[in-house]
């Protein structure tokens, strides 16, 4: 992560507009758990009562629970319109950087240079340094804040349960950041394939007139039908991969349901629990679930982050040979 280390003067100087969006991450993740005990309660109030009819108490609680939404909505809405605008904001700065470094550079260093490979500095790789500054930084932050809210209500309503319902969630980001690392390999793989018709069909427009000359379009035919099949190869084994993403997560969704059904079933008939609480407990766990499941995505981000500040870095301490006295 060294080469990541050269955003921190950023990441200072947009200092007041993170502070921000840190606090409206709190503020978000605190009214998003904080409604989930009116759920529980409403279960438990129209158990007690009976009557599935709504009464004044369950109001109340169907009141809170929707002003709670509304403010989580809110300052969910505040807190990407200040984290991720500071990364927009960096993202313009950093191009504008690497721009006014190409006005200085030679016609040497151009010479050594291909155009793609300084238009890719230029646009996929500050892309891909934004993502971390936005997105990887607001998510990493979000499941830190939202995990420790979220564990102490857990462990006020049952101890236990927590900890058997907690359990499983770091083994399923281990898994997914497994799965999310080979399908960044393919997607590699694939894009690069990409790149091979792009450049092939490029090629063949260029010389039109050698292919006529020499009547080659046959050949230029299957060679293109063999690229085109092997892209088509290779996106399909990076849907099949994808695939499987989704499918451990909604696996591990079901085990953790399967687990609160068992564990709390057990307490509610030794009487230790509520119907309520294990309301509740289901709300908890699937609250955590999609901040866990974006842990691989985020690591594969801040790879791609490494490596494409790596490159810009490499850009920018290249030194023109022409210099202004």
């Amino acid at each position: 992560m060294k080469a990541l280390k050269t955003l921190n003067p950023y990441f200072w100087k947009h200092k007041i507009l993170l502070f921000w969006g840190l606090l409206f991450i709190i503020a978000s993740n605190f009214f998003n758990i904080y409604k989930v005990q009116f759920v529980g309660k409403s279960v438990d109030e129209l158990t007690k009562s009976g009557n599935l009819g709504f009464n004044n108490q369950v109001l109340i609680y169907v009141a809170i629970i929707v002003g709670c939404s509304l403010l989580t909505g809110f300052f969910t809405f505040m807190m990407r319109q200040t984290i991720i605008v500071a990364s927009r904001r960096i993202e313009y700065e950093l191009k504008n950087k690497i721009y006014r470094h190409y006005q200085d550079l030679s016609l040497t260093d151009y010479k050594q240079t291909t155009i793609g490979d300084l238009m890719n500095r230029l646009s996929e790789d500050v892309v891909a340094v934004r993502m971390y500054l936005g997105p990887g930084v607001m998510y990493v932050v979000n499941l830190v804040i939202l995990l420790l809210i979220t564990s102490i209500y857990m462990v006020k309503t049952d101890t236990s349960m927590t900890l058997w319902t907690l359990l499983p969630l770091p083994i399923l980001s281990y898994i997914i950041f497994k799965v999310s690392s080979i399908i960044n390999q393919k997607s590699k793989i694939m894009q690069k394939s990409q790149s091979a018709i792009s450049t092939f069909v490029q090629d063949s427009f260029s010389g039109i007139r050698v292919v006529k000359f020499f009547a080659k379009e046959n050949y230029i035919k299957k060679n293109y039908g063999i690229k085109v099949t092997d892209y088509q190869n290779k996106a399909l084994d990076l849907a099949k991969t994808e695939a499987y993403f989704f499918t451990i997560i909604l696996f591990v969704i079901g085990l953790l349901n399967v687990a609160v059904i068992l564990i709390g079933g057990q307490k509610y008939i030794a009487g230790q629990l509520s119907v309520g609480k294990i309301a509740d407990f289901f709300m908890y766990i699937n609250i955590l679930i999609w901040p866990f499941s974006m842990v691989g995505w985020v690591t594969s981000v801040n790879q791609r982050a490494e490596a494409s500040m790596q490159r810009i870095n490499e850009f920018l301490d290249k030194k023109s040979e022409v210099i202004n006295t």
